[in-house]
């Protein structure tokens, strides 16, 4: 079983996605807490694919890691927790931006409370949002 990684391609690729279907009136942006995200599939995978999967997600957390992906250095991933206060949480939900968003990102602590807004691709070793952008 492979783990798939999204190229720099893939994020902008997935950014105009978010940006065509948020613009369209039938796709609202899904407003939900990253714990809210998490917890949906935690508890059931298949449901929360259901209502989240493929769908703009409009996610609010706390972040807890903020990195390069280590096999496409031009994508930036983004954590926000998944638990409720968990100062050891490693998992979390991955938020995936393209390179061009380097300089908003640099400006992220840990701790913080921020939304994200992208694509839902589903669960593959945690929750994964793709073609991420910052809500102001």
């Amino acid at each position: 079983m492979g783990i798939a990684i999204a190229s720099g391609q893939e994020q902008e690729d997935a950014e105009k996605k978010v940006d065509e279907l948020s613009k369209s009136e039938q796709e609202a942006p899904l407003e939900v807490s990253s714990v809210e995200l998490y917890e949906a599939y935690e508890e059931n995978e298949i449901s929360a694919d259901e209502k989240y999967k493929d769908h703009v997600v409009q996610v609010t957390g706390k972040v807890i890691d903020i990195s390069k992906n280590s096999i496409d250095k031009n994508e930036l991933i983004v954590k926000l927790n998944g638990l409720v206060d968990n100062e050891y949480e490693i998992v979390g939900i991955r938020f995936y931006f393209d390179g061009k968003h380097a300089s908003e990102i640099g400006k992220l602590k840990k701790g913080s409370t921020v939304t994200i807004k992208g694509l839902c691709s589903g669960y593959i070793v945690g929750v994964n949002v793709k073609g991420c952008s910052l809500v102001n």
